[in-house]
């Protein structure tokens, strides 16, 4: 495992200089002087995953951690009494550059491109076009689902496909940069070139269990494009975003000049911007969305006057209650559900190459949040400016879990002082030492403070990451394992020598 300095850095925290990023600042016509306390309550006040019990939370500026974490642009609308209480740009639209970001702004929006099409696909129904429970080989045309085991027990749906339920592979896709041959959609759903991705498949009997699969949009867009005649940018655009007036949103493979005058440009997790600006995704229903966040807002804002049965701009409060409904554990079409009675919330999220967005919303409580950036560390600063949120807006979730910090002897902790070397990256080092009742982690000129949680567990507040000691059978502490919350598999590290 290659363990780099900047590996890690990308998992733990990343800190270095760069310039002022908030010169750029440019609000919307919000001009509520509590809506402005608001925003500066959130701007000057980011919060870490974790905080010790009795202890305040550790508050973060927002334009340090954008310094810190390299992210040259952030975007954020906040919903509150199911309206948009303020949305605001911050940063540049490139490094370097003297554009800032605004509230118009665009963004690749990523996976939040799944919700839109779960609408688009809704008004195909409420327009009698389409049907959420038939097989979606009766409206395929240019690709069909092969036949097999799987397809003979249940045929694929809608409602299955919306819902990550129908057993369909390819969970992601990479992108293609503006040089590159680009893939039809039934090459991409072949897998075969210039694809990058391999074949869409079943691999399990539709509806038996949950699958992230963003294949299974692709054979949405397939299914959209057959049934209508036409791009599914044009369908999406007359089906969504002209009846709802939203002006900066396309599903546009190639962005009209004028638009793509005032897009952000995406940037690696050091700070360097992509070398085209971005990558292009012709998977557009899984993952090809420009839009703001503000634009996204008001989408929710319909959403919710659809489900209490104030408008039908889009299909009937019928439909739009759909939305929320878990199919298979807690996957709706509208994204997971999470929490429960009055706490739910739904979340939906996820990045392209050089972007990062996320949105959560409670739908009880008519409050939520889209927060949109440019970087592939958008994801970090993205959860801490959410939870800053969720203290200054009094949500009942999203907030630093509390630890309590076990009272460990200091001659205890001294067992675990020493260097380890980063399994498979031979003289990538951590250094552990010991101060009071804490451990230190030295990672090139970084150090974190970890505080014990038990004798041989312990955990850093400022980026969840957590280190276990482990010993052999004759109790000499031989190896730690760190895990970081944006890792899936842990780091190993074996104790060298003195």
């Amino acid at each position: 495992m290659n363990f780099s300095h900047k590996t890690a850095a990308q998992f733990i925290i990343v800190v270095c200089a760069g310039v002022s990023l908030l010169s750029g600042i440019t609000s919307c016509s919000q001009k509520s002087s509590d809506a402005t306390r608001q925003r500066e309550a959130v701007e000057q006040g980011l919060l870490p995953p974790l905080m010790l019990k009795g202890q305040p939370p550790a508050t973060m500026l927002l334009e340090v951690r954008m310094r810190e974490y390299h992210v040259p642009g952030v975007s954020i609308a906040i919903l509150n009494d199911n309206r948009l209480e303020w949305a605001q740009g911050y940063g540049s639209r490139e490094y370097g550059s003297t554009d800032a970001v605004t509230s118009e702004t665009l963004f690749q929006a990523a996976s939040i491109s799944k919700l839109l099409t779960a609408l688009t696909v809704l008004a195909l129904v409420e327009d009698t076009k389409l049907q959420l429970d038939a097989d979606v080989n009766t409206w395929l045309t240019s690709w069909r689902i092969p036949e097999d085991e799987n397809t003979r027990e249940q045929a694929v749906t809608l409602r299955q496909l919306l819902s990550h339920s129908a057993g369909v592979t390819v969970a992601e896709f990479p992108g293609y940069t503006q040089h590159q041959e680009l893939p039809t959609l039934v090459q991409i759903l072949n897998g075969s070139p210039p694809a990058r991705t391999p074949p869409v498949e079943v691999l399990h009997i539709p509806g038996s269990e949950w699958a992230y699969s963003g294949g299974g949009y692709v054979i949405i867009q397939q299914i959209l494009e057959d049934v209508s005649g036409k791009p599914f940018a044009a369908i999406a655009e007359e089906r969504l975003f002209t009846p709802l007036d939203l002006e900066h949103s396309s599903f546009a493979l190639h962005l009209p000049s004028a638009r793509a005058a005032h897009s952000a440009s995406g940037h690696y997790a050091d700070g360097r911007p992509l070398r085209e600006r971005w990558r292009l995704y012709p998977e557009s229903a899984a993952t090809g969305l420009w839009s703001t966040p503000s634009d996204l807002a008001q989408i929710i804002e319909e959403l919710q006057r659809a489900v209490e049965g104030e408008s039908s701009k889009l299909f009937s409060s019928t439909l739009a209650k759909s939305l929320f409904i878990p199919y298979l554990g807690n996957s709706a079409f509208i994204g997971p559900i999470n929490g429960e009675r009055n706490a739910r919330w739904f979340s939906s999220g996820g990045s392209t190459v050089g972007y990062c967005s996320f949105m959560v919303f409670f739908p009880e409580q008519g409050q939520g949040a889209i927060i949109m950036t440019n970087s592939d560390n958008g994801h970090l600063l993205a959860m801490e400016i959410m939870r800053g949120i969720a203290q200054v807006y009094n949500w009942p979730d999203f907030h630093p879990q509390k630890k309590t910090a076990a009272d460990i002897p200091e001659e205890i902790l001294t067992q675990y002082a020493g260097v380890y070397e980063v399994d498979g990256s031979p003289g990538q080092l951590f250094r552990i030492k010991v101060e009071s009742r804490h451990i230190t982690l030295d990672l090139g000129d970084e150090r974190f403070i970890l505080y014990p949680e038990s004798v041989s567990q312990f955990f850093e507040l400022t980026t969840g990451i957590s280190i276990r000691f482990q010993t052999n059978s004759e109790g000499m502490v031989e190896e730690l394992l760190l895990h970081s919350p944006f890792s899936t598999r842990p780091w190993s590290a074996k104790r060298q020598a003195d």
